[in-house]
């Protein structure tokens, strides 16, 4: 694992940034066989009206172990009216140079929301976090902090029976809501609302028993054994009744409406442990150190899933905000982590910590 961190002139030259140092190139700290392979490196011009943008987009290959190719990349969009300067985030399951970015292969999902990385046209610190598997990008957007991970999570199951564990993880979808039109300030980085959640805190709108049987609605998206890309939802709120952990072999979850399920009736598509439950009543350890959770996807069955743990999101876990800000440094068995919130909330339970190896 490889880890840097700077400052770019702006979402296009983040991207540069993010390209290079993936690649190898510019005194890049990658391992060699950790390096990813660039698929797709170009720039262009998009006309709207009398607006003239540029688009950039990456589409890399990482080695994995060694022998897989993990297909992850980027898309610049950007509006003037709205105010915004993102990039559309995906993974896909193979490449090929006659197709756009949103017709390769096995793609995450434009359909009905793609899923953004809200950054903005100036001054960006950043970190970048790699290895063959993953790539992480944190970045500080004016005074609030977002996050994006693509490729591989560290799955509960064999290479044979879970072949392409890939993860999409970005910060703003827009859960049951319609798609805003192209030039509405909801896909600016200062967006409010629950939509605009870090990926590990993704929510919706709506109470999610309301999200089943949609997909492609979530920021944070995996691709299961089947093939299928599913949605995965956290809590933003939602209750969490510990009386309902006892005896029974099912752990119950509040859907959003009030009502109680058991994981073999959940309606929605997946869920993330343990942001899921709000995480409010969790304190540090009694030495003054920091407990890290791995943030985990379930599966929910509504969708033909069986209610099952995927796997744990690398290099990525949940720490409670009790004592701690926005890039303090967890230290634990001797690797650094970076804390940071989610995008805007401050909250004990909206806290990340990313390891800096």
């Amino acid at each position: 694992m490889a880890f840097t961190s700077g400052t770019a002139t702006n979402y296009l030259h983040l991207l540069t940034l993010l390209n290079t140092y993936a690649t190898g190139g510019g005194g890049s700290n990658v391992p060699t066989a950790s390096q990813w392979t660039s698929m797709r490196n170009t720039t262009s011009t998009s006309t709207t009206g009398s607006l003239t943008y540029t688009v950039q987009e990456m589409i890399l290959r990482g080695p994995g172990a060694g022998s897989d190719s993990i297909y992850a990349g980027a898309l610049t969009v950007s509006n003037v009216t709205g105010d915004y300067y993102n990039w559309k985030i995906g993974c896909f399951t193979g490449f090929s140079t006659a197709q756009a970015f949103e017709l390769q292969a096995g793609y995450s999902g434009e359909t009905p929301h793609p899923v953004h990385f809200t950054l903005w046209d100036g001054s960006i610190p950043y970190w970048f976090i790699v290895n063959g598997r993953r790539i992480i990008v944190v970045a500080k957007i004016s005074t609030v902090y977002v996050i994006c991970y693509l490729g591989f999570i560290l799955p509960y199951a064999s290479p044979g029976q879970f072949p392409y564990p890939v993860m999409v993880g970005g910060n703003l979808s827009f859960g049951a809501e319609s798609l805003p039109a192209v030039t509405s300030s909801r896909y600016r980085w200062s967006d409010t609302t629950i939509s605009n959640s870090n990926f590990p805190f993704a929510g919706a709108v709506q109470g999610l028993s309301n999200l089943s049987p949609f997909s492609g609605r979530s920021a944070t998206r995996a691709r299961v054994a089947s093939g299928t890309w599913r949605d995965f939802w956290a809590a933003q709120g939602n209750g969490f009744n510990p009386s309902d952990f006892g005896p029974s072999t099912n752990a119950h979850f509040d859907t959003g409406s009030g009502n109680f399920d058991t994981i073999p009736s959940l309606s929605h598509s997946g869920l993330i442990w343990p942001t899921y439950f709000g995480c409010t009543e969790m304190d540090p350890n009694i030495d003054g150190t920091f407990p890290l959770f791995p943030i985990v996807l379930v599966t929910g069955p509504a969708t033909g899933d069986a209610a099952d743990a995927l796997g744990e999101v690398e290099g990525v876990y949940w720490v409670t905000g009790q004592g701690l800000s926005a890039e303090d440094v967890v230290t634990v068995s001797s690797v650094n982590h970076l804390v940071i919130p989610n995008v805007f909330r401050n909250g004990v339970e909206h806290f990340v910590a990313v390891a800096l190896a």
